[in-house]
């Protein structure tokens, strides 16, 4: 590249080169996820080229790194930064998905649970992001998935008890979130809409910290080093709710491991398997409004509609 250019939004000044990047591309979809972060999966040998300004942690340095794709899903790309990694939202996302991911983590980080620390957020080559710590490689869907076993059952649900035993503080209500939800989902009849809202009303509100999409594709590493990713969609409410959301994921993803999940959390937590299935209706009706046609008729079926 030669010759002057017109800063970028993020200080890219005359002077300053922005290489362009060929990203290769190392993709793993999940059946189920929103998004996906670092986790690793068979190179389907794609290529792209991206270009990317951001401020380095020092500020007012601009900097690029060569990366590849860690991770895909229907609303967000993941790329390894240097050492961090960069999680891109889709061109069709809003602006303020980055943001609210960015300040839920914040929130967290001062809870000490698993999560990512956030170094940036802004606007790459047209898409907004978060630049955050790069997580394990290892994915534990594939232990949960390959093995099957118990072991893995109860590691997953000490770590989601582990996300619920902090304080919800300043994260959005959940039972605002599945409210709204249900209100602009698609194929609910007025009467249907009613009744799921007046259940809504009368489940138990909390004030723990809930993931809001918590599964196995959701965690990295292993032991002491897990680390769980995807934090847009957390929210301060009742952590029945967060393992009936866990329910509808992993009904559609591997229906003969949902119900032994919440039996499994139930044992550990004290909980009533009845309890966190009392919130299955509106759980499932407000996920109607994610996008995922292929789940329609199944979380119609959940929310006790017929579809």
């Amino acid at each position: 590249m030669s010759g002057k250019r017109k800063s970028c939004s993020f200080g890219c000044g005359p002077g300053q080169v922005c290489q362009r990047q060929v990203l290769a591309s190392t993709i793993f979809v999940p059946p189920f996820s929103s998004t996906v972060a670092n986790c690793d999966g068979g190179d389907r040998g794609i290529s792209r080229e991206i270009t990317i300004h951001l401020l380095n942690s020092n500020g007012g340095t601009a900097m690029t790194e060569t990366g590849r794709l860690l991770g895909s899903g229907k609303e967000a790309e993941v790329f390894e930064y240097g050492a961090l990694a960069l999680k891109l939202y889709r061109p069709t996302a809003r602006k303020a998905s980055s943001f609210r991911e960015a300040a839920n983590l914040s929130i967290l980080e001062r809870l000490t649970l698993p999560t990512p620390k956030v170094h940036a957020v802004g606007e790459f080559d047209g898409r907004w992001g978060v630049l955050m710590d790069r997580v394990p490689s290892s994915c534990f869907a594939d232990q949960f998935v390959s093995m099957a076993g118990k072991a893995q059952l109860e590691e997953m649900v000490q770590l989601h008890r582990s996300i619920h035993e902090k304080p919800g503080d300043g994260l959005p209500s959940l039972m605002a979130r599945l409210s709204a939800r249900i209100r602009r989902a698609e194929g609910l009849d007025a009467a249907s809409r009613k009744r799921l809202l007046l259940e809504l009303d009368t489940l138990p509100d909390g004030d723990r910290v809930c993931h809001g999409d918590f599964h196995p594709w959701n965690i990295h590493g292993s032991g002491q080093g897990f680390m769980i990713v995807d934090w847009l969609d957390a929210c301060c409410g009742n952590p029945l709710a967060d393992v009936c959301r866990t329910y509808v994921l992993l009904h559609h993803a591997m229906p003969d491991r949902a119900m032994d999940y919440v039996e499994a959390y139930a044992s550990l937590t004290g909980s009533e398997v009845s309890g966190i299935l009392a919130w299955l209706p509106p759980i499932a009706a407000a996920r109607l409004t994610e996008g995922v046609a292929n789940e329609n008729d199944e979380l119609l079926r959940l929310a006790g509609l017929n579809p």
